[in-house]
C-alpha cells in the first residue's frame, strides 16, 4: 500500500468519525470499503456542511463526496 493510500484511508476514517461516511463492510486484506451515508437530509444541507469543513477535508475527498456515482 502506498503512502498516499494510507493517508486517504486515514482521511476517510476521519469522515466516518464526522458521520459523513460509514464503513460498508470489512474485507479480508484489512482495507475498509467506504460508502456515503444515505440520510434524509437535503443534498444542499450536506454540501453546506462540507463547505464549512473544507479546510479539514482533503480536496480529493471533497471532490469524491460531491461526485455522482
Amino acid at each position: 500500500m502506498r503512502v498516499s493510500d494510507v493517508v486517504l484511508y486515514k482521511d476517510l476514517q476521519e469522515l466516518v468519525d464526522l458521520d459523513f461516511l460509514v464503513v460498508a463492510k470489512k474485507v479480508d486484506n484489512g482495507q475498509l470499503p467506504f460508502r456515503r451515508v444515505m440520510l434524509n437530509i437535503e443534498q444542499e444541507a450536506i454540501s453546506d456542511c462540507a463547505k464549512l469543513r473544507k479546510k479539514l477535508i482533503p480536496e480529493p475527498v471533497v471532490d469524491w463526496f460531491n461526485s455522482d456515482f
